[in-house]
């Protein structure tokens, strides 16, 4: 048995004698050696109390708290890595009710409810942690991004690893909407298998990609097209470009039907396919429309924390984007991002997910 050891065993046993004096000795020497033991502090604490000292009690308690909250935010951080968001959010949860100023915790906690979508809370949780540390670049740009504040003019390398993305509601109005929604009733059966990018050649990989596209559908981009550089003003802001003159605008109408998906890609080759159109896109955006009330889950945009110079992500850690009905979504075509698989919900196609996605392309 070591000194320590030895020193917690008398400490226990006098403590449970009533030899209050003994035991507070005894927890002195474990904490003194170990200023991290949490049984040793809350003992210490517990024969403090007994003492009626009250105030030392608290703040060993108190010091117990913030240690366990740390080792629960490590704890979080390891299976947010493994993808047990629910087992994390268990650990965050716990480790902010021992130490609501955890920053780590905080952080932790404001990533686990970007991952389930909640924004909102999310963003709550940023602000709490900005409070603690203004100077995080990380939380601060967090923060601005999901309260839709406009970043500040920055390179693709200076942008910040929670993807920038601006998301806007009731993005056509009832005529426009409509007009979509017919378009797809009346074309649908027309749609053709979607493609992905093998080399510089399109090919269908279902085991990639599952869909349906009508690729350029001219009498709805005549007025859709307009519609969406009229935003570009306030899209710049958000994701943090300085504006620029756009070249081209691709356009495609997708459906998404029971069991479609697509995995994990970005929009933009980085220069490994010069030449390409893909090589020149530099904003992608996702229009989403639907029949309400809505007869399909899954189909959420995954917008993974990514790199934007070379492309890396980390896999676990994402914004889930839902596909709510006239919403847009804009953000950098670098970003790897997937679709999640869909469960429709009925026998209907035409109650499926629908998108008007594009990527716009600057002047050069």
């Amino acid at each position: 048995m070591s000194e320590a050891e030895h020193a917690f065993s008398e400490a226990i046993a006098a403590a449970e004698a009533g030899e209050l004096a003994r035991a507070e000795t005894a927890f002195r020497r474990v904490v003194e050696g170990n200023p991290e033991h949490l049984q040793g502090l809350r003992g210490l604490a517990g024969v403090l109390r007994r003492q009626d000292h009250a105030a030392e009690a608290v703040a060993l308690e108190r010091e117990a708290g913030r240690i366990e909250s740390s080792d629960l935010s490590k704890l979080a951080a390891q299976l947010i890595k493994l993808g047990q968001y629910a087992a994390a959010q268990r650990s965050v949860g716990r480790a902010l009710e021992l130490d609501p100023g955890n920053f780590a915790a905080l952080t932790l906690a404001a990533t686990l409810e970007r991952v389930a979508g909640d924004f909102e809370t999310a963003a709550e949780y940023y602000a709490r942690a900005h409070v603690i540390d203004g100077n995080d670049p990380h939380v601060a740009q967090a923060l601005q991004v999901l309260t839709g504040r406009p970043l500040d003019a920055r390179t693709e390398q200076e942008m910040p690893v929670v993807v920038p993305f601006a998301r806007l509601a009731n993005f056509l109005g009832p005529d426009d909407h409509a007009a979509a929604m017919t378009f797809v009733q009346d074309n649908l059966a027309g749609f053709q298998p979607s493609h992905v990018l093998k080399g510089m050649e399109h090919a269908t990989d279902t085991a990639v990609r599952s869909s349906r596209v009508a690729m350029e559908p001219k009498e709805i981009g005549e007025w859709f097209k307009p519609r969406v550089l009229e935003m570009l003003p306030k899209v710049f802001a958000r994701l943090g470009y300085a504006p620029f003159e756009v070249a081209k605008i691709e356009l495609q109408l997708t459906a998404h039907l029971d069991g479609d998906f697509y995995g994990m890609h970005n929009d933009n080759s980085h220069g490994a396919r010069k030449g390409h159109d893909s090589d020149g896109r530099r904003i992608s955006f996702v229009y989403y429309f639907c029949r309400e009330p809505k007869r399909f889950t899954g189909g959420a945009l995954k917008l993974f924390d990514t790199d934007l110079r070379r492309g890396a992500c980390r896999k676990e850690v994402f914004s889930r984007v839902p596909p709510d009905d006239n919403t847009i979504v804009f953000f950098p075509s670098a970003a790897m991002h997937e679709v999640e698989r869909l469960s429709l919900q009925s026998s209907d196609p035409g109650d499926g997910r629908f998108t008007l996605n594009g990527w716009l392309h600057p002047k050069l």
